[in-house]
Order: structure tokens, then sequence, then C-alpha cells
């Protein structure tokens, strides 16, 4: 897995590519959290996660999404 954070105004997009499974998940969470912090800091407030570069996704990877959706929220970043 890798990711690529593209800066677009107060938007950032996380292009991520490859696979998300048990083996890249820890990974997977550290990014979501660093990226987060990152945009707070920075003032963004919006974050685009675009899966579309992945082969494969785990429930585990999408509940993180959702748990990344209310820390999110208590930044005032919106995640789509």
């Amino acid at each position: 897995m890798r990711a690529d954070l593209e800066p677009c105004g107060q938007t950032a997009i996380l292009h991520v590519h490859g696979e998300i499974d048990a083996y890249t998940l820890p990974r997977w969470q550290e990014l979501l959290e660093a990226t987060v912090t990152t945009l707070a800091a920075e003032g963004d407030r919006h974050l685009i996660v675009d899966l579309t570069g992945t082969d494969f996704v785990s429930v585990r990877a999408i509940m993180s999404l959702a748990e990344l959706t209310t820390q999110s929220c208590r930044r005032r970043i919106s995640l789509r």
C-alpha cells in the first residue's frame, strides 16, 4: 500500500494504491491519523479519501475509515 496526499485549497485528497489488508492495516491506521492531524494543524477542512487505486480493501480498513469520520468531526474536518 502506498498513498499520496494532494493539497487543493482547503481540501486534500488522499490517493491510496495497492491493498489494504491485515498486513497493511497498522500502516493504514497510522496514515489516516497522521493525515487528519496534519490537516487540522494546517487549517484544511476537507479530506477526500480516493480508493480507486486500491485492489483490495478489508472490512477492518473500512471500519478504520468509519472511526476516522468521528475523529475528523471533532477536529472540524469533513471526510468523504
